[in-house]
């Protein structure tokens, strides 16, 4: 008999697989705590910072204030501002220079 026609034969494998990816989980956890956060994102803020949702203007307003730690996804560097991914969902634009690649040492 086969192991396709054996529902032991199958669940052992499927078992086998299981374990096989909740051990490739926990290493990447061990590795990237950002990985295990599953929200993508790449960079944190290192302080307080300003955000413009329409572009990096600096003749208005800025549209709202990102806290220290905040969490986002970096879409791309353009100079003296970045756009990035807020935990919203909102795209947004930043100074790049208050921004922390995840993992990296803050600036002093």
């Amino acid at each position: 008999m086969s192991a396709e026609n054996h529902p032991a034969a199958a669940d052992g494998a499927g078992r086998a697989a299981g374990l096989w990816l909740a051990a490739a989980l926990v290493i990447v956890c061990a590795i990237s705590a950002a990985a295990c956060q599953g929200d993508g994102a790449t960079h944190t803020v290192a302080t307080a910072t300003a955000f413009y949702l329409d572009g990096p203007q600096q003749a208005r307003p800025p549209d709202g204030t990102l806290a220290a730690g905040t969490r986002v996804t970096l879409v791309r560097a353009a100079g003296s501002y970045s756009e990035v991914v807020l935990p919203d969902g909102r795209r947004a634009y930043v100074a790049t220079d208050s921004l922390v690649a995840i993992g990296a040492a803050p600036p002093r």
